[in-house]
C-alpha cells in the first residue's frame, strides 16, 4: 500500500510505495564466523600495575549465566589471586 510523504516548505507530496527493508531483493546474506572474544582484567595506580589477566570463558554448565562474569566467578579468579597479593606488595613498600 502506498504512503503519502509530506512535504517541507517548498516541497511538494509525494507518494512512495512500502518499505523495501524485508524485500528479498534487498537482503543479503550475513556470514557469521568463527570468531571469540577475549576479556581482560588489570589494575593501574600511582607507580604500580597487575599484569593482564586473562578471564576464562564459560563451560557450558556455566553458560547460563549470560554475564559470563558474575561475582563469585570475580572473586575467585581476580581478586583472590592478583589484587590481594598487588594490595599486599603495595602497602608493605
Amino acid at each position: 500500500m502506498p504512503r503519502l510523504v509530506l512535504p517541507l516548505l517548498g516541497q511538494r507530496p509525494r507518494v512512495r510505495g512500502p518499505p523495501s527493508s524485508y524485500d528479498e531483493r534487498f537482503i543479503t546474506p550475513s556470514f557469521k564466523g568463527a570468531r571469540t572474544s577475549v576479556m581482560f582484567w588489570g589494575a593501574v595506580g600511582y607507580g604500580y600495575h597487575s599484569p593482564p589477566v586473562p578471564i576464562r570463558n564459560q563451560t557450558s554448565a556455566e553458560s547460563k549465566d549470560w554475564l559470563g562474569l558474575n561475582s563469585k566467578k570475580y572473586c575467585g579468579e581476580v581478586l583472590e589471586p592478583y589484587l590481594l597479593p598487588l594490595v599486599r606488595q603495595v602497602l608493605l613498600e
